[in-house]
């Protein structure tokens, strides 16, 4: 039994046992990023969630959630874009809630935009709050699925090219964490277009903004 299983693992070369190895790495993290979002949600729907919110400029936490995403971005040949590239809001929010929900609709963004599309982070002032709109020129969602995406159990088919509109756990966290900053995450889709995420932000008080 020894020697054959010696001779078996004789059969592949390093580089094979390297792409192995690869393989397994990265099923075991993706096991562990789905038990870590398991875990949140449960949190948030048990409601054992503080919210420590507190002033700070937007666009800096914005560019900061953008610039984590500068790899995967390349590698897909996507362009990903802030408009307008600068302002000077402050918001009253809890920041490491937001760069959670913003951190899963961007990467949510990437998966389901083919190559050389475009993702585009919207800033709109309105009155005293500001939107911030997630669009992308992705798949986009089938018209009778779309109240259905934000079901943690729930993967919307497609009849684009045969793929799958897969959020994961992402979409129902963001939506109950924006729900904390007493907001609603919207969501408006085309079929083969491209998909919008949107949501408010109440502006920080006593602090200039432009």
């Amino acid at each position: 039994m020894i020697n054959k299983a010696v001779i078996n693992e004789e059969q592949y070369s390093p580089s094979d046992r390297k792409e192995y190895l690869n393989v397994c790495l990265k099923n075991a993290n993706n096991l562990k990023h789905l038990i870590d979002q398991i875990f949140e949600l449960a949190y948030l729907e048990g409601g054992q969630v503080s919210v420590n919110s507190e002033s700070f400029p937007l666009g800096e936490l914005l560019h900061d959630v953008v610039a984590k995403f500068s790899l995967k971005v390349r590698e897909k040949a996507l362009s990903l874009s802030i408009t307008p590239h600068h302002f000077n809001y402050h918001v009253f929010a809890d920041i490491g809630k937001l760069e959670r929900v913003l951190t899963n609709l961007i990467d949510n963004a990437i998966r389901h935009t083919p190559e050389g599309g475009v993702i585009d982070i919207g800033i709109v002032y309105s009155d005293a709050k500001v939107r911030l709109e997630i669009r992308d020129s992705g798949i986009g969602i089938s018209e009778h699925e779309v109240a259905l995406i934000f079901d943690a159990r729930y993967q919307a088919s497609n009849s684009v090219k045969d793929k799958r509109f897969n959020a994961g756990l992402g979409l129902a966290i963001s939506r109950k964490l924006v729900a904390l900053f007493e907001s609603e995450l919207k969501v408006e889709t085309k079929l083969g277009e491209g998909t919008c995420f949107s949501f408010e932000l109440s502006l920080a008080e006593n602090v200039e903004s432009f």
